[in-house]
């Protein structure tokens, strides 16, 4: 995975932060429930009107624990999230729930509201190396994940 700088445009606390950060790759991810996706890197493209769907990774590297993810979505205002449910992330064999670092609040304490366009989250120190993430009763059109981490 190339190393890069990757200007984030996160707005915590009103400050342009700039992060060093390596490509976390969406090649070889599997997808479920009728989602369509186009994988170019560390970058997915997802369409598709879905009940649920998600997409998944169960052999990433164990070494990623206690790293931090940053997910840079895009065109999040093109699609349709039925109670501004956006994005459930899930680690391990278990599926337990992910909480970001920077959401606030979880609609039903699993999902992040469809207003955020950059998500941040610590892989916890007993990460499997499953990573998922999920849409409940979307319609999806040209959504764009990018994702890093550090």
């Amino acid at each position: 995975m190339k190393k890069k700088i990757v200007l984030g445009f996160l707005f915590y606390m009103g400050t342009l932060v700039f992060l060093f950060a390596d490509d976390l790759n969406f090649i070889g991810w599997s997808n479920w429930g009728g989602l369509q996706l186009t994988v170019q890197g560390n970058s997915v493209t997802l369409n598709g009107r879905v009940a649920i769907a998600g997409i998944f990774a169960d052999g990433l590297n164990t070494s990623l624990r206690g790293n931090t993810v940053t997910l840079a979505v895009q065109n999040a205002g093109n699609s349709v999230f039925n109670m501004e449910r956006m994005i459930k992330i899930t680690v391990n064999k278990e599926d337990r729930i992910i909480h970001p670092d920077n959401v606030t609040t979880l609609i039903l304490r699993e999902y992040v509201p469809s207003g955020y366009s950059t998500i941040t989250f610590t892989l916890p120190n007993d990460f499997d190396g499953k990573l998922q993430f999920v849409f409940y009763e979307a319609d999806l059109r040209n959504l764009q994940i990018t994702a890093t981490y550090r």
